[in-house]
């Protein structure tokens, strides 16, 4: 995720080159899934060659995946850091509005008015989940004028607390990121997601990804504020998925080779099933939020879009340019050397460089969807991969049959097989029909005592 968020490969919406394991950034310091990535953005020390990733990789692989109890059983169910999260309900779908909004003295009403009506709308489809907090500071304030951000940020432990001014917030900022109140995978663990963005940056949020400008942002807010929902979704679906890793954490961007820390979800997953959300849920729901009244789908909302992987017309074009045709449109930062793999694992430097900005690796989770099911995307696999036993990849295997290497072969096949105009195959996008007639959040099987 980005520091200050760009949606595609941090969508990328989604997310930049960060950790959501439980204490670490989160998906929004990685590049966008349009390609732009933060020039805040933190990158890793390790500068591995590609073999040399997937040498490190392969350590860690079992046949069904990467979860084979690598510490010698010292990570014990139903200890004590996972009874205090189950006790707090952190993995249990609520529709009772959790998300908590903190701003600076000031902030616009209008604007907090839309941030309600777009999460009270998110919930009732994946369920309301405790320990969110959105925090929009403004830069161009004092600091006595922000001071209730700089406060809440102390409170979460956000950087150990040592915030003291709006200039040290902006330099932090970033979404998704992350703290825990308590000590992490202890009894008093309470992981929270914090997403901090500067008024500014919402206020002009389409324009961050250079198809508007500022006039036409002035003209039609209702474009910014189409982005601002986009992002809004993508952003809660991360805590979604960080939910259900509980205390092992979702993916491994620190201490990688333990499965007590990462369930090693990769960002295709995070990121590819994250914008494969936003983009269904807008299509369905647009019409709770009072701010769209008198826009039309056809005319106006649905030619907006973030990272849509899933549309037909993104599919042929990044297809095209990996099968060797015109790089344009979603497939402009695409060629032919582009290949899915073990380098492609992390939001970092790790990843092979033809990966960094072409958006073909969110495309597999779609392509997941095609061999299962939205459900199993969205649903089943967070259901399942906190199981030791299992993890992500172990959960790929238990619904495809594939083992890592498989899978990514797989899939590197099919971004080259057939022609660049076919259209994409059956079950590549989510239904248009309601979310409950194919993909049921409420419907998860929260682990419990």
């Amino acid at each position: 995720m980005k520091k200050l968020f760009v949606i595609m490969l941090c969508t990328v919406i989604i997310a930049c080159g960060g950790d959501l394991t439980n204490n670490q950034p989160s998906s929004d310091q990685r590049q966008s899934s349009d390609q732009r990535q933060s020039s805040n953005q933190k990158q890793s020390s390790d500068q591995r060659q590609p073999s040399e990733q997937k040498q490190s990789s392969d350590k860690r692989q079992s046949n069904s995946g990467r979860n084979q109890k690598q510490d010698g059983g010292l990570y014990q169910w139903g200890g004590s850091a996972l009874d205090k999260l189950i006790s707090i309900d952190f993995n249990v779908p609520s529709k009772e509005f959790k998300q908590q909004l903190i701003t600076h003295k000031g902030f616009p009403e209008e604007h907090r008015q839309f941030f309600n009506e777009v999460h009270a709308s998110i919930n009732q489809v994946v369920g309301s989940y405790p320990n969110y907090f959105y925090v929009v500071y403004d830069k161009e304030r004092s600091n006595e004028e922000n001071e209730p951000i700089i406060q809440k940020l102390k409170d979460l432990n956000f950087k150990g607390g040592r915030l003291r001014t709006v200039a040290d917030v902006h330099e932090e900022r970033n979404c998704l990121t992350g703290s825990n109140t308590g000590q992490s995978r202890t009894a008093s663990t309470n992981p929270v997601s914090i997403c901090l963005e500067d008024l500014k940056e919402l206020t002009w949020y389409g324009h961050q990804y250079g198809d508007s400008s500022l006039e036409e942002l002035q003209n039609e807010p209702w474009k910014n504020l189409t982005r601002l929902a986009l992002h809004y979704a993508h952003e809660y679906f991360h805590h979604y998925q960080r939910a259900h890793s509980l205390d092992r954490g979702l993916d491994y961007q620190g201490d990688r080779d333990n499965p007590r820390t990462t369930v090693y979800a990769p960002p295709w997953w995070i990121e590819g099933a994250a914008v494969a959300f936003q983009n269904a849920w807008l299509r369905q729901h647009w019409q709770d939020i009072s701010f769209f009244d008198g826009q039309t789908w056809e005319d106006g909302l649905g030619n907006i879009s973030i990272a849509s992987v899933t549309n037909p017309w993104a599919y042929k074009e990044i297809r095209q340019a990996i099968m060797g045709g015109p790089s344009e449109g979603r497939g402009r930062d695409c060629t032919p050397d582009f290949t899915m793999g073990p380098w492609t694992e992390r939001y970092d430097t790790e990843r092979a460089p033809d990966a960094d900005k072409c958006p073909a690796f969110m495309m597999a989770a779609p392509y997941l969807a095609t061999l299962t099911s939205w459900q199993t995307v969205w649903i089943d696999i967070p259901r399942d991969f906190y199981d030791l036993e299992l993890g992500f990849w172990g959960a790929i295997e238990k619904y495809t049959g594939m083992d890592t290497q498989t899978f990514y072969d797989n899939f590197n096949a099919f971004l080259r097989a057939g022609d660049p105009e076919d259209e994409p195959p059956a079950g590549w996008q989510p239904q248009p029909g309601p979310f409950a007639d194919y993909a049921d959040f409420f419907s998860i099987a929260s682990r419990s005592n």
